[in-house]
């Protein structure tokens, strides 16, 4: 069974958002691409500062056969990498395994406090943005977490993640405080955040 995880990544204070987009693509991203079972990788790098809490977001597809558990998908190699760029880690597997590359996104980081508040919310933006493909990203709430002691993870974790495909990241710029207006219109959520990131394929 294809499985995909979604990783929120933070970078460490003491680095600049270039130093971390660099570290990322550059030595640790072969330390990804040597798990076993990987199908697709996929970095997905801020490019506008609206939300500080959140560098990058990272998703991957792999194989479940060859994995003995999600939650502890990773090396020790990768780990060890991780601290020197990364000081904040929450991955957890979501429900939608589907292949989809676009060149950049919109995320929606949500926590509902109404059941079908983000089936809700995709919809309104499937109208808004008629030319945008709008993807639901819902964690899989009996998979646990995958986390590390060293790295701060999100508490709670988010529900879903609403994801918007834009063929530019012009274009994701220009549409990312619609989403947000959209998105926060209701009180359906609690603590919305909206990230605009540009993507790269690496398998």
């Amino acid at each position: 069974m294809l499985r995909k995880r979604i990783a929120l990544l933070r970078r460490r204070a003491d680095i600049t958002l270039e130093q971390f987009d660099a570290h990322w693509a550059g030595p640790h991203a072969p330390l990804i691409q040597r798990l076993p079972g990987l199908r697709r990788y996929v970095q997905n790098h801020r490019v506008a500062a609206a939300d500080e809490t959140i560098d990058g977001v990272v998703e991957v597809w792999f194989d479940d056969a060859v994995v003995s558990s999600p939650e502890v998908h990773f090396s020790g190699e990768q780990a060890e990498d991780e601290l020197r760029f990364l000081s904040g880690l929450s991955a957890f597997v979501v429900d939608d395994t589907s292949d989809y590359d676009p060149p950049a996104k919109v995320w929606a980081i949500l926590r509902e406090r109404t059941p079908g508040a983000a089936m809700r919310a995709a919809d309104s933006l499937r109208s808004a943005l008629p030319s945008s493909e709008v993807r639901v990203n819902r964690r899989l709430k009996d998979v646990p977490a995958m986390s590390r002691p060293a790295l701060a993870s999100e508490d709670p974790l988010p529900d879903v993640l609403l994801t918007i495909c834009f063929d530019l990241v012009d274009d994701a710029l220009a549409s990312r405080d619609q989403v947000e207006s959209l998105v926060s219109a209701t009180s359906d959520f609690d603590g919305v955040r909206v990230l605009t990131t540009s993507s790269t394929r690496f398998l």
